[in-house]
């Protein structure tokens, strides 16, 4: 998700950082990717009757935070999302941008990167993103990013999220967990249709401006993320997950997401989506969603 300062600035209390020993780097996993994708495209992927009713537990929603207010799908598998936006329906973005959100699941994860980058006197920025119902406003999320000549481009975020306390709170009384229960499945269980084809997604391929990737690359192995360089390209392992970075040098913009699925699909089906996006499914349980440039 785009940045945005207008946000509730998170509290890191009284003790310089810098002052403090490097913290361990807390277990990072994949939370959701988005991306922007032109007209067509994202039209045929939201009017797609099969999309809808079988590949994964799917939402047409508008959120809003300290201002910012965006619009787009979103496909829920077991623990990871998709987000996708059409030209307008993130404020500042263009068709190609792409997001990687990482979540820890440990209460006080964000707070061990602040500590961790700032005791080795990185940059960064942090956030509390603010939610807001008929019941009144409360913390969403706390956010972490590298910041300074570690910024990405705006073609390119990459953030670590976690779910805050007052978050799980309002949880417990739908699933009985404790507050300090800040998985990343207790948070989109409700949203999950019965049989889907979408277990999870286990691997997606973006193409990025060369310096975006440097960034990114520096950024997770600062924190403790598995980084392989290849080039200019980079890949990038975590528990469950790899991304594939490549230099985009004409057009940035996803290429291609893998899925593991609960079953396999009836005689391996190939769906296609405006003129440059074909989602195939098989052999076996897997599909494979291919963007391509037009």
């Amino acid at each position: 998700m785009k940045w945005y300062r207008g946000a509730l600035p998170l509290l890191l209390g009284t003790a310089p950082l810098g002052a403090q020993s490097p913290a361990l780097p807390p277990r990072l996993l994949l939370n959701h990717v988005y991306f922007v994708l032109d007209s067509a495209t994202y039209h045929d992927i939201e009017s797609s009757p099969f999309l809808g009713t079988q590949f994964a537990g799917r939402e047409v929603r508008t959120a809003e935070s300290g201002g910012l207010k965006w619009s787009g799908l979103y496909f829920y598998g077991r623990h990871t999302y998709l987000e996708i936006f059409g030209p307008n329906g993130l404020p500042g973005s263009q068709p190609g941008d792409v997001g990687i959100g990482l979540a820890s699941e440990m209460p006080g994860g964000i707070r061990a990167l602040m500590q961790r980058f700032g005791a080795q006197r990185f940059p960064f920025d942090t956030l509390t993103r603010i939610q807001t119902d008929s019941s009144g406003s409360f913390p969403w999320f706390l956010s972490w990013r590298a910041g300074g000549t570690d910024l990405p481009s705006d073609r390119t975020a990459l953030w670590v999220m976690e779910y805050s306390a007052a978050m799980a709170a309002r949880m417990t009384p739908r699933d009985s967990l404790p507050d300090s229960d800040r998985s990343r499945d207790r948070f989109i269980a409700a949203r999950l249709m019965r049989d889907q084809l979408m277990a999870e997604l286990v691997a997606a391929t973006f193409a990025l401006p060369v310096d975006d990737i440097a960034k990114v690359s520096r950024t997770l192995l600062r924190a403790g993320v598995t980084v392989i360089q290849e080039g200019d390209a980079a890949v990038i392992q975590l528990e469950g997950f790899t991304v594939r970075l490549l230099p985009a040098w004409d057009r940035p913009g996803v290429r291609k997401l893998e899925f593991s699925l609960n079953r396999e699909a009836l005689a391996n089906p190939t769906y296609r989506f405006g003129s440059s996006s074909r989602l195939r499914f098989g052999p076996g349980r897997i599909a494979v969603w291919e963007f391509s440039l037009k």
